[in-house]
Parts: C-alpha cells; structure tokens; sequence
C-alpha cells in the first residue's frame, strides 16, 4: 500500500512538473511539438498531442 502511494505521488509530482516545463515554452516551440497551449495538461495527462 505504502510503495503505491509513494508511486501516485511520485507520478502526480512528475506530472506538474512536465506541465509547468511546457507551459514555459513559447508557442512556436509548441506548435514544433504539435501542442496547443490550451492543450497542455491533455496533453501531458494523456500524452496525446
């Protein structure tokens, strides 16, 4: 039970920091990876673009 919990947290912790690092990308770079900045936490979540 701990080592799953540990795993979420660890997982929900890599999560926002993935989000934040494309958040502080600039639409051009974006568009290179075929993101939209409204589609960042979609695409981050479930690593579609």
């Amino acid at each position: 039970m701990f080592r799953t919990l540990t795993r979420r947290l660890t997982e929900w912790s890599r999560l926002r920091r993935d989000i934040q690092r494309l958040k502080q990308l600039d639409d051009h770079l974006l568009a290179d990876l075929g993101i939209e900045r409204e589609c960042i936490t979609h695409s981050a979540v479930t690593g579609e673009r």
